[in-house]
């Protein structure tokens, strides 16, 4: 069974919840659409993962030993610098190669330092 991104939230939500939390509280905290929720109560219901009564939503048995399964009761840390933008991303030079900045940025380095007053004709 493939599990999506938000279902995940929810499974680890409930994973650390004591006992089980209302539909409301799950709404709130993940800030998803009820149709997502209801999607999620269907699927993982039908599977014996989790118990729904009362608006209440709890992990059965079966539902813990599948999170620990499935390694959802860890909590990924995201490193900012893990991943580098786009935008700075650019093909490595070779060893002895040089390196030619581009002139339109240059000249605007330039006139910033000339408006300051660092660069003086």
């Amino acid at each position: 069974m493939k599990i999506l991104e938000f279902e995940r939230r929810i499974l680890r939500l409930l994973y650390f919840s004591s006992n089980g939390l209302l539909i409301f509280t799950i709404f709130q905290r993940l800030k998803l659409t009820p149709s997502q929720l209801y999607l999620f109560i269907d699927k993982f219901k039908k599977a014996d993962i989790i118990s729904y009564e009362n608006e209440k939503l709890e992990l059965t048995i079966n539902g813990k030993k599948k999170v620990i399964e499935k390694k959802l009761d860890k909590v990924k840390k995201r490193d900012k610098f893990a991943t580098i933008p786009e935008d700075f991303l650019v093909s490595p030079l070779g060893m002895n190669e040089f390196y030619i900045p581009k002139l339109s940025e240059t000249k605007s380095i330039f006139k910033q330092k000339e408006i300051n007053g660092a660069v003086k004709n």
